[in-house]
């Protein structure tokens, strides 16, 4: 049985920090760029590496055939993500695709913003 999805493991203050910044754990992270592909308060270049990020995802998961990959494919990229439902889906295939790819691949895909 898994534990109980607990949003202050994905979503964490950074202390001292004036302006209330958050810290995103990587499933966490891949859901706010879902939020931003449809969002009124990104930029369409915004929206646009946000949904590049999304599919480069996908495919990594596809390239390791990953049993979700089709799941999380459709409710990533549809926008505005229900976190309860895809996040605990997130971990686990952050988990399989591994935090470090996961993170350089967005840390390319968003070069330039």
């Amino acid at each position: 049985m898994s534990k109980p999805l607990n949003l202050q493991d994905h979503f964490m203050p950074i202390h001292g920090d004036p302006d209330g910044a958050m810290q995103l754990s990587m499933p966490a992270t891949l859901l706010i760029l879902s939020d931003c592909i449809g969002s009124d308060d990104s930029t369409l270049a915004g929206q646009q590496r946000a949904k590049a990020a999304l599919v480069e995802f996908v495919a990594m998961l596809r390239q390791i055939h990953y049993p979700q990959a089709e799941y999380l494919e459709t409710w990533l990229l549809r926008g505005n993500p229900d976190a309860r439902r895809l996040l605990p889906a997130l971990v686990k295939a952050v988990d399989a695709v591994g935090k470090m790819a996961v993170g350089e691949m967005i840390s390319r895909q968003m070069q330039g913003i």
